[in-house]
Parts: structure tokens; C-alpha cells; sequence
């Protein structure tokens, strides 16, 4: 892993300096058979007993007008080990297409693409990490990257988003999570081998094309969040916490993380802005309109209200 992200980086820094074409994608690799076993990881294989199915939130579409059917599944994309529910197989068995996020297995096969997808980062004035990061911040990052067994030179040529997604994921990979145990893999994994057929909802290049386009101040931020140590300490527990959510199919569960305040404003208060926004119109439209309050209670004329003053002036 390591080094195939050395030689990833290297690559992209290579190809954007020399400006030199992309190489050839090469050939993807033969893959071993997938297995047929409803259950994803070594983990699960080598329990004694047999897990209990995840029973994650699934969704069934049909009707209206549409003579067919599709399934909405939520994806995660690591695990310590899944077994699913037969119907959930039996759903996929029965689907001519299988949806997701972006082909991950397509991308680890293509070479260029991953170059392409991770220039998208990469300063192109000339300039280091270093320049745009306070000092404190700077080393405290190169600690933690460093400390991870992730930290190169090279990395001094990304962006402060590209350091807060390596971080990241190389604090996921201390943990007993795996990404091959992601539910995106799995049925990416059987698609292939069945020869179903496989859309893309995004595009890898597109997304980090995306990142590298936020400003500078919102990219240090999650730099700094990323490396605290309360949240390096938490990595393992927040995925546990997720994978238990997404198993049980508990929707509260998911967001049981999030403080009422943020809950507040991430969930409650977009919903409530057209009554919010009329609420505060009629509000200042009968603070503005007053008359009696102002009257009765303002006996000085430096601070009439306009429809005091209009009153008086008539």
C-alpha cells in the first residue's frame, strides 16, 4: 500500500512538472475468483459461528407509472466482516444493472487514471504545503503523518485536502477495518463476475477535482480537525459506531453522533426555512409598522419611529 501511493505520487508529480503524457492504463490484473459466500472477510470466515446478517436499510421502488423494479441500498465502504440478508442477495440476483458511487475496482486497475485523479491536488504554482499552513500546524501534521508511516517529501507538493484524506485513511488502516470488506466492493466484485452490467454515479477525477477547487481556509480547517488527537484516538470507535448503524438499519443511530445543535441546524432548520423566513418577514413587517409602542413609550423626537414621524409630520 505505501509503496504503491509512493509510486502514485511520484508519478503525478513527475507528470505535472515534465508535462510528459500519461502512461498507457495498464491491463487490469487477473483477479481470483469471487467467492459466493455471503459474508465478506476473512474475519467473518474464520468465526466459529456464523454471524448474524446485517439488516441494513433497503428499499424497494416500483410503481408509478415505472413497469419495473430498482433497490436503493446505503453503502459503507469498510468493514471488520458482513453477511447479508438473503433478500438483499436475492434483490441483486435480480437486477440487470448494479449502481454505485464510482468502480473503484476500475480505478485501482487504471494507472493513469489514478495520476490524473490525484494532480487534481497538486500545487501547480510552484509552491509547498508549507507556504500555505501556519507553522504549528505544518509540523503537527508532518508528525502525524509521520507517525502513521505515511509521510514522503513529495507530499509537501499536495494540497492541505489531499494531507487530510491520507490522514484519514491511514488512521482507518490502524484500525481492524478494511476497505476490502466495503459493500461497494462486494457487489462491484460479483457484477464483474457475473457480467452485470455497471453504472457510475460520479467520477473519481471529478470529485477531487472538486476538493482541490475549495478554498484555501476550508482545507486547513479540515487539516486541523483531522489531526487532533481526539479524532485520531476515535477513528476505530466512530467506524464501529457507523458499521453497528448501518447494520441494524437504525436511521437514528446513524446521526446519533452529531450534538443536537448540529443536528439542529444540519437537519431541523433547512426544513423549517420557508415558515422560518415568513415567520421573520412578518416579524419586522410589524415591528417596522408599529404605532402604539412607539407613542406611548418614545417621548423624545431624535427617536421616532418613520411611522411616528410620518404620523407627527401629518
Amino acid at each position: 500500500m505505501k509503496r504503491t501511493l509512493a509510486m502514485l505520487l511520484a508519478l503525478a508529480l513527475l507528470l505535472l512538472c515534465a508535462c510528459s503524457t500519461a502512461p498507457e492504463p495498464t491491463q487490469p490484473a487477473a483477479k481470483p475468483p469471487v467467492e459466493t459466500a455471503e459474508t465478506l472477510s476473512d474475519h467473518a470466515a474464520q468465526d466459529d459461528a456464523a454471524s448474524e446478517p446485517a439488516q441494513p436499510l433497503f428499499w424497494q421502488v416500483s410503481g408509478n407509472g415505472y413497469s419495473g423494479s430498482f433497490y436503493l441500498l446505503g453503502s459503507i465502504h469498510v468493514s471488520d466482516g458482513l453477511t447479508y440478508p438473503q433478500e438483499l442477495l436475492d434483490a441483486y440476483a435480480a437486477c440487470d444493472t448494479l449502481a454505485v458511487e464510482s468502480d473503484v475496482l476500475a480505478l485501482e486497475a487504471d494507472l493513469s487514471a489514478q495520476v490524473e485523479m490525484m494532480r487534481c491536488l497538486v500545487y501547480t504554482d510552484g509552491t509547498t504545503i508549507d507556504a500555505h499552513l501556519d507553522a504549528q500546524t505544518y509540523a503537527d501534521a508532518k508528525q502525524v503523518l509521520t507517525d502513521l508511516g505515511g509521510y514522503q517529501t513529495m507530499l509537501d507538493h499536495y494540497m492541505p485536502i489531499f494531507w487530510y484524506l491520507l490522514a484519514g485513511n491511514l488512521a482507518l488502516a490502524q484500525t481492524r477495518f478494511s476497505p476490502d470488506g466495503g459493500v461497494d466492493r462486494y457487489f462491484l466484485q460479483r457484477a464483474k463476475a457475473d457480467g452485470t452490467e455497471i453504472l457510475e454515479v460520479e467520477q473519481y477525477t471529478d470529485v477531487y477535482r472538486a476538493l482541490g477547487a475549495l478554498s484555501e481556509e476550508t482545507q486547513v480547517y479540515a487539516l486541523q480537525q483531522a489531526i487532533r488527537p481526539e479524532v485520531l484516538a476515535a477513528t476505530e470507535e466512530d467506524a464501529a459506531a457507523l458499521l453497528d448503524a448501518w447494520c441494524s438499519g437504525d436511521e437514528a443511530a446513524i446521526i446519533d453522533g452529531a450534538s443536537p445543535l448540529l443536528m439542529y441546524f444540519r437537519i431541523i432548520f433547512p426544513l423549517l426555512k420557508p415558515v422560518t423566513i415568513t415567520a421573520l418577514m412578518h416579524c419586522v413587517m410589524s415591528i417596522w409598522n408599529d404605532f402604539g409602542i412607539s407613542l406611548y413609550l418614545l417621548n423624545s423626537a431624535k427617536r421616532t419611529t418613520a411611522v411616528l414621524t410620518t404620523y407627527l409630520f401629518m
